[in-house]
């Protein structure tokens, strides 16, 4: 048995784990537990990011480092990664996602290696090797906090000797403010099972614990990693998205030893070729060869932020929900039996009066009344204040023809009160708020006195991430800070990213001294 665990462990070493295999597949000490292959890292993206993800992955991603992840999959999510390393070794991965009702999802994933005939025992018998691991995990919404489990069915075999057993992932995330995540996540526990009839080998169970950051367009991903045997490592991911086309990524390996078979860093790069679709790949130097690692994506429902995926409205929206309740209070008493046809107009010139006029036109079709709307008299200026160009005149009163409902806009107003962020790290968000006061009278062709008057008044404030509120196409225009409609970065961004890049830089410099030796 001691032949097929070196050889497992030697193919494990020799790909560095791919991306994620961290301290794991580094040391003198590896080979305390065996079937290395389920360490072998997740899709291409994440063999970027050298591993890290236990609290920044996302879809298909999500299967391979913490289901718990699951939670926040907006959409259905497939990915495929693929790598041949030498002449033959291969290893690739496949995993499906699917959201569910409740803020849930579900998922399956398969991960296989396969090497040809290998030794790396003097005086024996070159043997191959063939590993396969299906799984299949849940996670769910649980107030602040997401939770998640999977299941996973393993079978290994080397040479002649076949082992075969299960394994339990298990993961915990709080999701501290929109983009920010407080992860972690214990993968591959299970009992031990053996090759034949040696031994049982013990399952290469890792604990994992990571603070996942949105900054801006920047992600980034810091864990430390434990595995039974190996010691404490930590692992570093970063991935910066230009203009949610082309992802940049990279990451890096801490507390491992330099003589590792491949170096600590690793990079990629991803691209949306369409709309769905996305092509990644992967590098990871070595002393024998280098990994290059391919990926493709299907993510049709994806969507760029990290929200909890309720939909912001724009600011006419906002501004109408609270105009319609205004109407409605004013009109509860309205007489509907005055006539077929009413005229709305406006009583003075307002920025608001064409919407408002024309909410209060649809109400009164919703009754079943025919409804004609005019515009108000023109500013002494003669100019309409909504837009900005000469004003109509007003149509010819039509007396002893059509009751008019006028409506009198006391106030009407959508602003922007504050902008913060939660907790100071969160992304910005905005208070704004609407407010409405309509008077309403009936005027009957023939009376001096209006016929039936009403009112009514509404208020709604709330607060909104200001990335997500839509533009809006008329009244309300968005004031500042929405009316740019531009994402502006975190002031973290960028010094964020410089320290990266010296960090990173200095990783390869000193890596390559190592591997070169």
């Amino acid at each position: 048995m001691n032949r097929s665990l070196l050889l497992a462990v030697g193919i494990a070493s020799l790909l560095g784990a791919g991306a994620g295999a961290g301290p794991a597949a580094a040391g003198g000490d590896t080979g305390t537990a065996a079937y290395q292959f389920l360490n072998l890292g997740g899709s291409t993206r994440i063999d970027a990011m050298a591993g890290a993800g236990t609290a920044m992955a996302s879809g298909s991603d999500a299967l391979f480092l913490n289901p718990s992840l699951l939670a926040g999959t907006r959409g259905r999510d497939v990915s495929l990664s693929y790598v041949t390393w030498m002449p033959d070794v291969q290893t690739g991965t496949l995993g499906a996602v699917l959201p569910l009702a409740g803020r849930s999802a579900a998922g399956v994933a398969v991960r296989s290696l396969t090497v040809g005939d290998f030794g790396n025992v003097p005086g024996e018998a070159e043997v191959g090797q063939s590993d396969l691991a299906v799984s299949a995990a849940y996670g769910r919404a649980l107030g602040p906090f997401d939770g998640g489990v999977g299941l996973r069915w393993i079978r290994s075999s080397v040479g002649e000797e076949d082992a075969s057993g299960w394994s339990a992932d298990a993961g915990l995330t709080y999701r501290i403010v929109e983009g920010w995540r407080l992860s972690g996540a214990i993968r591959n526990m299970g009992p031990s099972f053996p090759y034949g009839d040696g031994p049982d080998e013990e399952l290469p169970t890792r604990a994992a614990a990571g603070l996942g950051a949105t900054l801006g367009e920047l992600r980034v991903d810091s864990e430390v990693l434990w595995e039974n045997g190996p010691e404490w490592g930590a692992v570093v991911g970063a991935e910066y998205g230009i203009r949610e086309r082309l992802f940049l990524r990279s990451g890096a390996l801490f507390g491992t030893d330099a003589d590792d078979a491949m170096d600590p860093w690793t990079a990629g790069i991803g691209i949306r070729v369409k709309a769905g679709w996305e092509l990644d790949y992967s590098f990871r130097n070595g002393i024998f060869d280098a990994s290059h690692r391919l990926g493709v994506r299907w993510a049709p429902d994806r969507s760029p932020d990290d929200s909890d995926g309720t939909m912001v409205r724009s600011p006419r929206e906002h501004y109408l929900n609270v105009a319609n309740q205004a109407i409605d209070q004013g009109l509860a008493s309205f007489p509907r039996d005055g006539g077929d046809t009413v005229v709305v107009r406006c009583t003075a010139a307002h920025e608001a009066a064409k919407t408002v006029t024309a909410a209060v036109a649809d109400r009164l079709r919703g009754w079943g009344l025919v409804v004609e709307t005019r515009d108000p008299a023109p500013t002494a200026s003669g100019i309409d204040p909504e837009t900005e160009a000469p004003a109509a005149a007003p149509e010819p009163e039509r007396e002893g023809v059509h009751p008019v409902l006028e409506v009198e806009i006391r106030s009407s107003k959508h602003e922007i009160l504050r902008r913060t962020r939660a907790r100071w790290v969160g992304p910005v968000s905005v208070e704004r708020r609407s407010t409405v006061d309509l008077g309403f009278r009936l005027l009957r062709p023939g009376e001096d006195s209006p016929a039936w008057t009403g009112a009514g008044a509404a208020e709604d404030t709330e607060t909104v991430a200001a990335a997500r509120v839509p533009k809006s196409s008329s009244y309300p225009q968005p004031g500042a800070p929405l009316a740019s409609g531009k994402r502006k970065l975190h002031p973290l961004v960028e010094p964020a990213i410089v320290g990266g890049i010296v960090a990173g830089l200095a990783l390869i410099f000193f890596s390559n001294r190592d591997v070169g030796e």
